[in-house]
């Protein structure tokens, strides 16, 4: 899941199999439609940022279609710009779009400087493998950032609601509880949370333990109104309670 340590390694390989002086991996950032450097060898600028259409790699990212140059300043499309900034000399290039299994360009790879020649055909198909597994690098870190992205949401609206809130597994453990659960219960999470909560609620509040397993007979919501719950320091609140299930993706 560490994707920068990921993708260097990808671009290392990718330098090293087409005998290249160094390779770079831009990212198209919708925001300011740019190409910004995710990775790039042998570059001590932090960042280079173009607009998308810009140069060798603005143009290989807006058409799709893959760069193969002999001579980097002798193509109109080369922006020497880069060059100039890194005091580096560009001369041949082999650059190609990074696209996602649903036909959407997410930036390009690009290798600059074969040693003693042109990038050939099967420089292109290793490259092409490469920037396969790039592109699977950058869908997954996307899943992982919207899964995060998605807990954090809801993390954020648990701690916000004024209802205590517990979620159990399949095995009636208690996962996790809210802060208004806490307080509701008088008790800290390191004295609930991997219970059972037929075990925790068998005792004193068994009618909370029968509507668990009502609802994981019926799969429907449960709704008990104005009842007495004991708590563990022997006093007693008044409660309306909802239980319902938790489905997965797979229903």
């Amino acid at each position: 899941l560490n994707l920068d340590e990921l993708l260097k390694r990808i671009i290392s390989a990718t330098t090293d199999l087409l005998d290249a002086d160094r390779s770079t991996l831009m990212i198209h950032d919708p925001k300011t439609n740019e190409l910004w450097s995710r990775y790039a060898e042998g570059i001590n600028i932090t960042e280079i940022r173009i607009p998308s259409s810009q140069g060798i790699a603005g143009a290989v990212f807006t058409t799709g279609q893959i760069a193969n140059i002999a001579d980097a300043y002798q193509d109109p499309r080369f922006n020497p710009e880069v060059d100039k900034r890194t005091g580096y000399k560009t001369e041949t290039i082999l650059c190609m779009p990074i696209v996602n299994k649903a036909g959407e360009k997410l930036g390009v790879t690009q290798v600059l400087n074969k040693r003693g020649g042109v990038f050939t055909a099967k420089d292109v198909d290793r490259l092409a493998a490469f920037t396969a597994q790039i592109s699977v690098a950058l869908e997954n870190a996307k899943l992982f950032e919207d899964v995060l992205n998605e807990k954090k949401y809801n993390d954020a609206i648990q701690k916000s609601t004024s209802s205590g809130v517990l979620t159990l597994d399949t095995n009636d453990k208690i996962l996790t509880a809210n802060e208004a659960a806490l307080e509701i219960l008088q008790l800290d999470q390191q004295a609930l949370l991997g219970l059972s909560a037929q075990v925790f609620f068998q005792q004193h509040n068994e009618w909370i333990c029968n509507s668990i397993e009502r609802v994981k007979q019926t799969g429907e919501q449960e709704d008990v109104l104005d009842t007495e719950l004991h708590l563990a320091n022997g006093t007693t609140a008044s409660v309306n309670m909802s239980a319902m299930p938790l489905i997965d993706v797979s229903n």
